[in-house]
């Protein structure tokens, strides 16, 4: 029987049968009666013959058009087709299948789980409907119709046990929550979007508030999670928290959030986990972080652009990682503590920097597996992974804006949105203090990010701290990282605590009229414009070529405008041109580099005076733009130049540049053209200047601002 409390959340129970629209097919790979004839007894689709005994799938993905080809329609009107929505056969005008390898039944450590096929079968159009069906005593298949939004706003839905949760058709999701599956058992999720639980400003998800998972799991045993796509939630992606045993994530995408998946928060180690090709894209930690796991058995994985660590073992934890990709991942594999374990066998790292340890002996996998060969993965899982879904073309524009009036909340979500563009795009930033790191990765080519100055990007690590699992952060701390090529980063303020602000690492990177506290050219070139560099440490570094035209430079006292390791077969590294050096006082570049919101409550001008404007009025230059004034310079404190290549040419130098600029004997340094009180050394001669040009630097590229 069927609780009250559901028949009161909806008008009309539906029951799986023949007549149904949903009814040709099981849809968590239960038995049903229906025409196809396909389904064995037990309702396991004996056609696509990669079931092993107990459910598991012995041939692997090889069979993968049997189970995750009918990821779009069949041409039926509604979108909710006649068809299986969660596996068995289907003829080929019967609608979608949403399923893995193995026919739609669950396989690995959460073999034998069925969910909710027990009961009747149900239609959640409504949050109130949603929340009422999951949480019911009675066992049910929950189908999710369009999109839920939940209310209050990061509420988490509990699900009772045997249950299955189904997207039915494409366009299912959650919208600003999450499911909360506490103490259940025999649970099924597949097919659905959950997404947008993220509070914005709250990148790192400290605030309590923002303690939104996708999915959290707290003690629940039997789960499979399948076909799933998390995306911009609050905290966690998928959370198996608390001695939860016996669970399985299969053809999932978890993208565009902080924390990716993290296992543990127990003393205990029990918990059993099987993960098998799932996509892990534009994250940042717990990919996975596995604390105190019995045994962890990763597969088939592709993790794409992680910006702090990929799968790590921590503590007692026992992982096994095989035959996955790692594509631009930042420590793809870490042991953290003397008794973890990690093994890794025949994994593919593209473009990953870092640790790939492996420390102790694989457990016994005790079942039967066949994993894909890793080169097929990456092709693979990002066809297959996620939900049925609808195209969603890239728009040329995307706006991010903390109010809620844009599109996104956070630059970590909006390029990630860049990821499918077939063009160039512009993301604009409106005004408000974004605290997050942010990366624009080598697939995300020919983006532009543009906002005004009190738009301030703003990150606090320390380029010379230790990770918290070992090692130094170095270049990895600053905060706004450029690996694309053609980035264009027009207006913003960007900071940096004790790393630089921007690092480019792609070629034809351009920074236009941008306030920041430092820069690393790390590879290829940049080009600066109007741009204002003021911080408490040297100001640029790196080994790469980069140009600073009309630029005003204002580093702390002691520190230097450049110190770069230019390779020594490399003729060029920094040109300074038409720019303002060392005219404003070290109070203001301090305050900047400490607080990283003092062009913001200084009251800068969102549309910053040109550098043209700037060399006529020389020490003025900074006093108006409220970052200090000439009076209160120290003079003699800046140098020009540690080391490296670097030439600075028809620039104004003010008081605070000392009268021996350049490190002696460390590098190749030049002047020629400057004017204002901290000029008047040996310059080039006209003929040695023009080797020195913007046209030489960056070597026939003409970048436009």
């Amino acid at each position: 029987m069927i609780t009250a409390v559901v028949l009161a959340a909806v008008a009309a129970i539906v029951p799986v049968s023949a007549a149904d629209v949903f009814a040709a097919g099981a849809i968590d790979g239960s038995a049903v009666s229906t025409a196809t004839t396909a389904d064995t007894a037990g309702g396991n689709n004996s056609a696509s013959a990669a079931n092993a005994a107990g459910g598991n799938n012995s041939a692997s993905t090889a069979n993968t058009a049997n189970g995750v080809q009918g990821l779009t329609g069949a041409g039926t009107d509604d979108g909710l087709a006649a068809g299986a929505v969660g596996g068995g056969l289907v003829g080929p005008a019967e609608g979608f299948v949403v399923g893995a390898a193995n026919g739609g039944v669950a396989d690995g450590f959460a073999a034998g789980t069925t969910g909710g096929s027990a009961g009747v079968t149900v239609r959640a159009t409504t949050f109130e409907q949603l929340r009422a069906f999951a949480s019911a005593a009675d066992p049910l298949v929950v189908q999710v119709v369009g999109s839920i939004r939940v209310d209050p706003f990061g509420d988490m839905i509990p699900v009772a046990s045997d249950k299955t949760i189904v997207g039915a058709g494409a366009g299912a999701e959650i919208v600003g929550g999450g499911l909360f599956l506490n103490g259940s058992h025999n649970v099924i999720i597949r097919n659905l979007t959950i997404r947008d639980s993220y509070i914005p400003g709250d990148f790192d998800g400290k605030s309590p508030a923002n303690d939104n998972d996708g999915i959290r799991l707290d003690t629940a045993d039997h789960v499979w999670i399948d076909h799933t796509r998390i995306e911009r939630v609050g905290d966690g992606g998928i959370d198996i928290r608390k001695d939860s045993d016996h669970v399985t994530l299969s053809w999932n995408v978890v993208s565009d959030i902080n924390k990716a998946l993290g296992v543990g928060w127990t003393p205990n180690v029990l918990t059993r986990l099987t993960a098998h090709h799932n996509w892990i894209r534009n994250t940042v930690q717990r990919n996975w972080s596995i604390d105190n796991t019995a045994a962890a058995h990763l597969y088939n994985n592709y993790l794409e652009n992680v910006t702090q660590y990929g799968t790590m073992s921590r503590n007692n934890a026992r992982v096994l990682v095989e035959d996955s990709v790692f594509e631009q991942v930042n420590d793809p594999l870490v042991v953290h503590g003397a008794a973890a374990g990690l093994v890794q066998r025949r994994n593919i790292l593209t473009g990953t920097t870092g640790r790939a340890d492996h420390a102790g002996e694989a457990f016994e996998v005790p079942y039967g597996y066949s994993p894909d060969l890793a080169r097929r993965v990456k092709d693979l899982v990002t066809r297959y992974a996620g939900p049925q879904s609808t195209a969603r073309p890239t728009p040329s524009t995307i706006t991010v804006a903390l109010d809620g009036s844009g599109d996104y909340a956070s630059l970590l979500a909006a390029l990630g949105a860049t990821r499918d563009a077939r063009g160039p795009v512009t993301i604009r930033v409106a005004p408000g203090y974004y605290r997050e790191q942010v990366r624009v990765w080598p697939s995300q080519s020919n983006v532009t990010i543009a906002g005004p100055a009190d738009a301030v990007i703003a990150y606090d690590l320390d380029s010379g701290g230790q990770k918290f699992y070992g090692g130094p952060l170095g270049d990895d701390a600053a905060t706004f990282t450029l690996l694309g090529e053609g980035t264009t980063v027009r207006g913003l303020t960007v900071t940096g605590t004790a790393a630089p602000a921007v690092r480019s690492a792609g070629d034809r990177t351009v920074l236009a009229g941008t306030r920041l506290t430092g820069f690393l050219a790390g590879h290829g070139r940049s080009y600066l414009r109007d741009c204002t560099v003021a911080g408490g440490g040297d100001l640029i570094t790196g080994t790469a070529v980069a140009v600073l035209d009309r630029c005003t430079l204002e580093p702390a006292t002691g520190a230097s405008v450049t110190a770069v390791a230019t390779p020594a077969l490399q003729p060029y590294g920094i040109l300074v041109l038409k720019s303002i050096v060392g005219c404003a006082a070290e109070t203001a570049t301090d305050r900047l580099s400490q607080t990283g919101q003092a062009l913001h409550q200084s009251g800068a001008s969102a549309s910053a005076e040109t550098a043209t404007g700037l060399l006529s009025r020389t020490g003025q230059a900074l006093h108006e733009s409220g970052i200090g004034s000439a009076a209160d310079a120290e003079t003699g404190t800046v140098l020009l130049g540690r080391s490296g290549q670097v030439v600075v040419r028809e620039s104004v130098l003010g008081p605070r540049v000392a009268a021996a600029p350049w490190l002696p004997g460390s590098g190749r340094f030049g002047e020629y053209a400057n004017t204002g009180p901290g000029s008047g050394r040996p310059e080039m001669t006209r003929e040695q200047a023009r080797r020195y040009t913007i046209g030489a630097y960056l070597g026939g590229w003409r970048p436009r601002t």
